[in-house]
This record gives structure tokens, sequence and C-alpha cells, in this order.
């Protein structure tokens, strides 16, 4: 009887196809993300038997395993965060507040990774808006710190 290997095959005919792969992430994410019962495994290689149960992992975990995995693994071909700021027509005084009005058309771009290796730190995620006029650049941060430390 021929025995079959497990690993990936250097024939293209018998390569995974993007179907098998959708079909491989649809059981994934069923395992993690549900509370799901006795439903089969994700491959065949991990045998005929089902899964008694899924592990419903919470979203700050999910978060983790499918997108800040990758943005670590892909940092250095990522590009860096870009803040791109508004015109501003007349020049205001800034009141530290982000419902006034002159924020309305200010895109908010978000800064939640460290620049060194892009680890995610969702729990200081900062929310960052820019304006300019021909006199100014105006910068709001929407920051969850309680307390700013400035250099001496």
């Amino acid at each position: 009887m021929a025995r079959r290997s497990l690993s990936v095959s250097h024939n293209p005919a018998e390569q995974p196809t993007d179907e098998h792969g959708l079909t491989f992430f649809q059981k994934c994410w069923k395992w993690f993300e549900t509370d799901d019962r006795n439903r089969a495994h994700m491959t065949l290689i991990q045998g005929p038997w089902p899964i008694s149960s899924s592990i419903k992992l919470p979203p700050a975990i999910c978060r983790k395993v499918y997108f800040d995995n990758a943005r670590r693994i892909f940092a250095r071909a990522l590009h860096l965060p870009v803040v791109r700021a508004a015109r501003v027509t007349p020049d205001f005084i800034p009141d530290g507040k982000p419902d006034d009005s002159a924020w309305a058309n200010a895109p908010v771009a978000r800064l939640e990774y460290q620049s060194g290796d892009s680890a995610a730190r969702p729990d200081l995620s900062t929310a960052v808006r820019a304006l300019w006029s021909a006199e100014y650049l105006y910068l709001l941060y929407e920051a969850p710190y309680t307390e700013l430390t400035a250099p001496r």
C-alpha cells in the first residue's frame, strides 16, 4: 500500500487552492470565535473525529491572532502611518474639544503601533487630527492618557 506524504506536494496539481484556504479559514474562524460543538476538524490530517467544543476567544485575542501577528510579521513591508491635514480658514483658538466645528473635516489617523517593531498597543490607541492654515498647524490628539509627562 502506497503511503501518502502529509507535507505539501511539489506537484502543482496537488497544491492547496484558494478554495481550500477559504474552507480552512472558515473552519478555523468557527473554532476560534464561536462556542460550536461536535463539528468536523479543520483538516482531514487531524483525524475523522469531531471537535467537542470551540474555544470562543475574546475579541482582543482574536485581533492579536488575525491582525496584529500578521502586521508584526509584515511590518517592514508596510507603510508608516500618515496623518493628513485639512485646510482651515479662518484661524481659530483651539480649545481641545474634538466636537468643535473646525475639526469636522479633519481626517482621523489612529496611532496604535510601536514604531520600532510594529507591536500592537490598542490599549494606547490615539486618534490624531491635523488642520493647517497659512499661519498655523493645528494638532488634536485623543489619547487614553490621564497624565502628561514632558522631559525637562
